[in-house]
């Protein structure tokens, strides 16, 4: 159903969000049944997205989360900086559990076949593209083929992602797109 587990994460991480959001007006009220019930839809639903292994998609959830923390009115601000703190200590715990993990390992080595090496060429062919054609863009569905050939064009080894289908940037898809 999904291409990759990036896409999957992308998909997951707003109902995380809304999972953590409803996680909270369920343990300030009276625990019950429904209660318990949306404890465990949402611990399914964060299993998925741990698993996805998606630090982008890590970031969004917490990022999420904190934002609605600070913007939220029914919190004191002592419990906002507990909130915080505690989404913190969440991501540190994440970053724990990627230490030793072959993506980890390679996440800032852009010298080899990574994810990180490989979004910094797409993102590179990218800006590439949009300096081809500044005001109008590529045209919508003509990433992945003008992508293969500017990445030819640009380097002289071999790239490290031939299909794609979308430049991995938000900004930058909306420039290239329209």
């Amino acid at each position: 159903m999904f291409e990759s587990a990036n896409y999957l994460a992308m998909y997951l991480a707003p109902i995380c969000v809304v999972c953590g959001v409803s996680l909270a007006s369920v343990f300030r009220r009276k625990f019950d049944h429904k209660s318990a019930i949306a404890v465990v839809l949402s611990a399914v639903i964060f299993a998925g997205m741990f698993f996805t292994k998606s630090y982008a998609g890590y970031l969004a959830v917490l990022g999420g989360l904190g934002i609605w923390f600070l913007l939220n009115k029914d919190f004191t601000r002592k419990i906002k900086v507990w909130a915080c703190g505690g989404l913190v200590l969440v991501l540190i715990g994440l970053a724990l559990s990627q230490v030793g993990t072959e993506k980890f390992q390679t996440f800032l080595d852009f010298s080899e076949r990574s994810s990180s090496s490989a979004r910094m060429q797409i993102w590179n062919a990218s800006v590439e593209m949009i300096s081809d054609h500044p005001f109008l863009g590529i045209g919508l569905g003509q990433f992945e083929p003008q992508y293969q050939w500017k990445v030819a064009d640009l380097y002289a080894v071999e790239t490290y992602e031939w299909l794609m289908p979308h430049p991995h940037n938000f900004l930058l898809g909306i420039w290239l797109n329209f």
